[in-house]
């Protein structure tokens, strides 16, 4: 199994973000993921940010992902898809049960499908 050889947390708008980015999880876009380091606690909806151009696009985590902004994208069935697939692991994470090296680990490993 492949480690995830670069944890990137960044400081996005006062939060702390883990990035996973496009050509690790084999989507067209980069994914964001509120870290568990963040000195804020995760509230609202479990969702995840998606990077469309210079805009991050919130997305729910459920079995149902839906958009949470009036901005669409094209490729969004495949955001979704891969939100289904890892939807036990992001909610991990998002309750804290999980490390960002365990979430990011986990999603960069598959191969593309």
């Amino acid at each position: 199994m492949k480690k995830y050889k670069n944890l990137k947390l960044n400081t996005k708008d006062g939060f702390t973000i883990a990035r996973a980015s496009k050509e690790e999880i084999h989507l067209p876009c980069d994914i964001l993921i509120k870290s568990n380091n963040s000195a804020y606690k995760n509230e609202g909806f479990p969702r995840v940010g998606v990077v469309i151009g210079n805009n991050i696009v919130p997305v729910s985590i459920s079995d149902n992902p839906k958009i949470l902004s009036s901005y669409n994208f094209d490729y969004s069935d495949y955001v979704f898809l891969w939100i289904i697939k890892y939807q036990e692991i992001l909610l991990k994470h998002w309750n804290g049960d999980v490390s960002d090296l365990v979430l990011l680990n986990t999603v960069s490993n598959d191969k593309k499908e």
